[in-house]
């Protein structure tokens, strides 16, 4: 079982931490940092938010632009979020600057991630505003107001461009 760590903290801190391990991918949102590390092994972070990979494309690279979907889940539901995401239709992986695509199943909470990259923001706006976007997000029912079934609450996206540790 794959899994996925994740961590905020200052730039200066978490490049110390990447010192430890080059796997660590550090991205900023502003003046807000967050370290990113997938891999079978230990949980390096003190404190991690912590996932189990259940569905991918691609692989996550030390170059590009992160947008994470947080979706709340019941309980109940997980297993209804789950097999929609699993049976999605795919199209993502032959957009033009995809790189990765993760479903992260929380350990310690309801939240969700659907985390994709690419190579720059352009590309996942284009993406965004293309038909491809449109037929993967197609709801199951013609009533796109109404929250979905497993929802635990509202969902958000943060955006995140990954950088690269200074020269010494």
């Amino acid at each position: 079982m794959k899994k996925l760590w994740m961590t905020n903290g200052t730039y200066d801190y978490l490049a110390e931490l990447q010192k430890e391990s080059d796997e660590i991918i550090i991205a900023q949102d502003g003046d807000q940092y967050l370290a990113v590390l997938e891999n079978n092994d230990k949980n390096p972070f003190n404190e991690a938010r912590e996932y189990e990979v259940i569905g991918e494309a691609g692989t996550l690279s030390s170059k590009g632009f992160f947008v994470m979907n947080h979706i709340p889940v019941t309980y109940e539901g997980r297993p209804l979020f789950e097999s929609r995401f699993k049976d999605r239709a795919g199209m993502i992986e032959n957009e033009p600057g995809f790189k990765a695509y993760k479903l992260l199943r929380p350990y310690n909470n309801q939240t969700y991630v659907v985390l994709t990259q690419w190579e720059k923001e352009s590309d996942f706006e284009t993406w965004k505003n293309s038909q491809s976007f449109k037929q993967s997000h197609k709801s199951s029912s013609d009533e796109k107001e109404e929250k979905p079934s497993y929802s635990a609450g509202p969902s958000y996206a943060k955006k995140y461009q990954v950088i690269q540790p200074e020269n010494e």
